[in-house]
């Protein structure tokens, strides 16, 4: 057996790596966290922070979740998206993703997956916004590299 040790983490908390890496806990929601029939939505949600570049990783969070976001106080803009449910028709709302405002938007998703993601409309909203999108099924490995400042794709 393996001993790991783990913390629950609340909306509105950061992690720091360091002095100059930072994690804000976006999600999940308390009222979510323990919800054993919707696990997207007990996801972590967060935003990741290195000296001024940011990237918002959205796990699997649906719509109902990325419309508490795009409501909430909390701030969530990024210069980078990784795209929520890989591209799925349940994510990827049009409020939130304009609050994030991103350059780069990822698409994390297998080639030919029985699921069919990510979905055309999804990417078309993505572009229409202004995105370069980048998607590891046809593009592979997708790195972002930042020495402060912004992320440029490498």
């Amino acid at each position: 057996t393996f001993h790991i040790a783990t913390t629950t983490v609340r909306v509105g908390e950061q992690i720091a790596f360091g002095s100059r890496v930072l994690f804000d806990v976006l999600g999940p929601f308390p009222e979510d966290a323990t919800n054993e029939k919707q696990p997207n939505e007990t996801m972590i949600v967060g935003r990741l922070r290195f000296d001024g570049a940011s990237a918002f990783l959205a796990g699997d969070i649906e719509k109902g979740d990325e419309l508490r976001l795009a409501l909430s106080s909390l701030d969530v803009r990024s210069d980078v998206l990784k795209v929520a449910h890989h591209g799925s028709l349940t994510s990827s709302t049009k409020l939130l993703l304009e609050r994030i405002s991103p350059k780069h938007a990822v698409v994390s998703v297998g080639s030919d997956n029985r699921y069919g993601h990510p979905h055309q409309d999804i990417i078309g909203r993505l572009e229409a916004m202004g995105m370069k999108v980048t998607r590891t099924d046809r593009d592979g490995r997708i790195e972002f590299v930042s020495t402060g400042g912004d992320f440029k794709l490498r």
